[in-house]
Parts: C-alpha cells; sequence; structure tokens
C-alpha cells in the first residue's frame, strides 16, 4: 500500500518487421493514480520470447504510478 509501481509499454512483433515512426494516439488516464512518465530515450527493438515464440519488442512507455489517498 502506498508504494509506487512501474508500468512499462511494449510492443511485440515478429523477428522480421521493424518498427519506425511511432507515435502515441491518446495518453492513458490512471484513475486513483498519479503519474510521472519516465523518458524512453529510443526505439531500440530487442530479441525476446512470448510463450515460447521468438519476438522482438519495443519499449514504448515507462510510467511510475503512485496511489492517490482516498478521500475521507
Amino acid at each position: 500500500m502506498n508504494e509506487a509501481i512501474t508500468v512499462v509499454y511494449k510492443l511485440y512483433v515478429s523477428p522480421n518487421i521493424s518498427v519506425s515512426n511511432y507515435q502515441p494516439l491518446d495518453n492513458p488516464t490512471y484513475n486513483n493514480f498519479w503519474s510521472q512518465d519516465i523518458k524512453v530515450s529510443a526505439l531500440s527493438a530487442q530479441n525476446g520470447t512470448y510463450k515460447g515464440k521468438p519476438y522482438r519488442y519495443v519499449t514504448l512507455k515507462r510510467v511510475v504510478l503512485y496511489p492517490k489517498n482516498p478521500v475521507s
């Protein structure tokens, strides 16, 4: 309780696909949380696996969420 959590948005794609010119359409809202964006310096593709299959992923966004105290 009252601890910050980090949310990481990643886009997973086939190893044969590249990602370029990414632009977010909308920023999500986080009810009952204050949020602080952590700058992602560049879209850098990394190799990884998901459910045992090879993928490439790009970290699109990082956000730290702080819970708001409930109003009494």
